[in-house]
């Protein structure tokens, strides 16, 4: 069972990641749907790609880069279904994530991760920046890719 990535390029597949953050993020963990969906959301938007990850061609995870003018790059909406979880899947896109934004020649890299999170994206090589703080009700602590480590 091995999970491929990729850019979303078709709508179909925008519509599977639309669904899986849904799962995770609105149904697991009781964000609203206008605090997870926004302007980014499209496969017209210059400013951010969409990732997904398929075992079988079943959709099983998703995330999303979104670029400011300064070619600063952030990871966020990372999501896997829950069966997916605990055999790597996670990690695994973030990392197909990294290489995207460093690809696509990001100045730097970051993430806001869940507090609970932070051993696991340190161990992806990111580092703790700044304080927690809340986002949609969660704690968080930005995280700055280790071989990045300027946020403009």
């Amino acid at each position: 069972m091995k999970p491929l990535f990729y850019e979303v390029e078709r709508y179909i597949d925008l519509l599977y990641v639309i669904g899986i953050r849904g799962i995770v993020f609105v149904d697991e963990q009781g964000c609203t749907f206008s605090e997870e969906y926004d302007e980014f959301d499209s496969i017209e938007n210059n400013m951010a790609t969409h990732i997904i990850g398929k075992v079988s061609d079943n959709p099983i995870a998703a995330g999303r880069i979104v670029y400011n003018k300064n070619k600063v790059a952030k990871l966020e909406r990372i999501s896997v279904l829950k069966k997916y979880r605990r055999i790597c899947v996670g990690s695994k896109l973030v990392k197909y994530m990294v290489n995207v934004a460093l690809n696509k020649q990001s100045t730097s890299i970051y993430i806001h991760a869940q507090e609970h999170l932070i051993p696991y994206y340190q161990n992806l090589g990111f580092i703790t920046s700044g304080e927690v703080f809340q986002e949609a009700r969660i704690s968080h602590i930005m995280m700055i890719y280790r071989n990045s480590l300027k946020v403009a």
